[in-house]
């Protein structure tokens, strides 16, 4: 499963997890929601000034 980050609307980077068959789908994509919306605010704001 992945999730891709962005700066001003371009994406710059993709993170993603491997798991088993079995994990909890459920909660590996709003884990993943949650750190690509954070990568995403940090490096807007490090790249934008």
């Amino acid at each position: 499963m992945t999730a891709t980050y962005e700066v001003s609307g371009i994406p710059v980077g993709t993170i993603g997890i491997i798991g088993p068959t079995r994990m909890e789908y459920a909660r590996v994509i709003r884990l993943l929601s949650h750190l690509s919306h954070g990568l995403t605010e940090l490096y807007t704001k490090l790249y934008s000034g």
